[in-house]
């Protein structure tokens, strides 16, 4: 054969493997990862988080994004996360977050708080903060503000695949 027809095998052979190696990570598909997204009422009972929340003014509420790159060995290249309120009724906010990374599925999951009484939710600055492992030691670290605002999502940075590398994002709301 050619030098051309041997170039042109391994360039498709290059692209298709690239295909392959890229839809190898998977997020938070286990049948034992938690919801996308949960939530606390920090007021009533602070380490509780479920997918609906009961709620009365003053209360302070925190959401919880979970993360995990499923796939041992590989990596989820610029993981972003997404947060929109997709229903704001007087007494019930629906948040839907999705998660997606370069080379990754797309998720999503949603959330509601619900009160007998209108509220609104105020972000409490300062509130961002991220939780996670690195070679099976947890670390805290206080990330920056916008995670709210994030229209074009909000950058978690690339996550190693299994366990001991789940990533939480958690920030604060008061209810008003």
């Amino acid at each position: 054969m050619s030098k051309a027809i041997w170039l042109m095998i391994i360039m498709l052979l290059l692209v298709f493997s690239a295909e392959i190696f890229a839809s190898e990570v998977k997020l938070n598909n286990m049948e034992n990862d938690y919801p996308i997204l949960m939530i606390a009422n920090r007021t009533q009972d602070a380490e509780k988080y479920d997918v609906t929340v009961n709620v009365n003014k003053g209360d302070k509420v925190a959401f919880r994004i979970y993360i995990h790159n499923t796939v041992a060995n590989t990596e989820a290249i610029n993981t972003k996360v997404y947060l929109r309120c997709v229903q704001d009724a007087n007494c019930l906010k629906t948040y839907k977050v999705s998660a997606k990374a370069d080379n990754s599925n797309e998720i999503s999951s949603v959330a509601q708080i619900y009160s007998d009484k209108p509220f609104q939710l105020e972000y409490i600055p300062g509130t961002t903060q991220k939780i996670y492992f690195d070679n099976g030691n947890m670390k805290n670290t206080i990330i920056p503000d916008g995670i709210v605002e994030a229209i074009d999502g909000y950058l978690i940075g690339n996550l190693k695949g299994c366990w001991e590398y789940v990533n939480y994002v958690i920030f604060q709301f008061n209810v008003k």
